[in-house]
């Protein structure tokens, strides 16, 4: 397994996401068949006036290739940030096989604010969302941009779970007719692999100072207090998430938000219960 690979493994499996179920399978799906594992062995402020007029025509266009040494496209006055695939920390300027980073998008976001010729910022996004360590401060970020310039999101076609906590900051958020935003929820996962051991004629010995140093392991079940634990730790998630969505869109409560129980929502479901703000024209 390649040392990014290896990376992303510890950070992003038994550990909180604010992802989609679906992208949390396919994530995990995805890794596994990264790590080779196999026999029971693991081998590897408002700075202008008609921001209606001036986002219009940008709604829908498209960035510009991943693989890019400026920093965002600029149409009409806006840069256009692009935010898709899996969200995770760190990962630079540039996506890398489907994941965007945090770090990166707030970098882009710095700069359109400092930047003259950018009179507003569009985050596009299309993520099933991601990783929990960043988004917070991304958050902050886009908030304070907003304060300076103009800053609209789309969901171009999706913003869920993390995803939607990142467009939830924006001063507006559009969603295309077949589009969706949603899934303000926490998940992790835990894998066990004793019985697999077992059947294979592996086993695992672990040798550990501190009671709660393996908690967790997949070697072993795990434990209804570690559990417990787990989950409500999961749950303090869910309520700061529900949280910085309503910093963001203070029409909403945080009653409202965790009244959607992690549901994904379509266009006009969004609009009509609060989101996201309108459902973005074809034309």
């Amino acid at each position: 397994m390649s040392v990014i690979f290896a990376n992303l493994w510890g950070r992003l499996i038994g550990r909180p996401l604010i992802v989609t179920p679906e992208g949390a399978r396919q994530l995990t799906a995805y890794l596994m068949s990264r790590s080779n594992y196999g026999g029971g062995q693991i081998i590897e402020n408002d700075a202008i006036h008609n921001i209606t007029d001036l986002m219009a025509g940008v709604g829908n266009a498209k960035a510009m290739s991943d693989h890019t040494d400026q920093f965002y496209r600029v149409m009409d006055g806006v840069a256009i940030i692009p935010i898709r695939g899996t969200l995770v920390h760190r990962l630079g300027l540039n996506p890398y096989c489907g994941m965007t980073g945090y770090d990166g998008i707030a970098r882009k976001v710095d700069q359109a604010v400092s930047d003259a010729s950018v009179k507003g910022i569009m985050l596009e996004i299309d993520s099933p969302g991601g990783e929990v360590s960043g988004v917070l401060e991304l958050g902050e970020t886009i908030r304070a941009a907003r304060d300076k310039k103009p800053v609209w999101a789309v969901a171009d076609e999706s913003a869920y779970s993390a995803a939607y906590w990142i467009g939830s900051q924006a001063n507006r958020l559009l969603v295309p007719k077949t589009g969706g935003v949603g899934s303000i929820g926490v998940i992790t996962m835990h894998a066990d692999y004793s019985e697999h051991m077992k059947s294979e004629g592996v086993k695992v010995t672990i040798i550990a100072a501190g009671t709660h140093k393996s908690d967790g392991n997949p070697f072993e079940p795990l434990p209804e207090d570690v559990r417990s634990r787990v989950a409500a730790d999961v749950e303090a998630t869910r309520q700061l998430f529900a949280q910085e969505v309503v910093s963001g869109r203070p029409d909403l409560s945080i009653g409202d938000v965790l009244a959607t129980e992690a549901l994904c929502y379509s266009a006009d479901q969004a609009v009509e219960i609060g989101l996201a703000d309108a459902v973005q024209s074809s034309k």
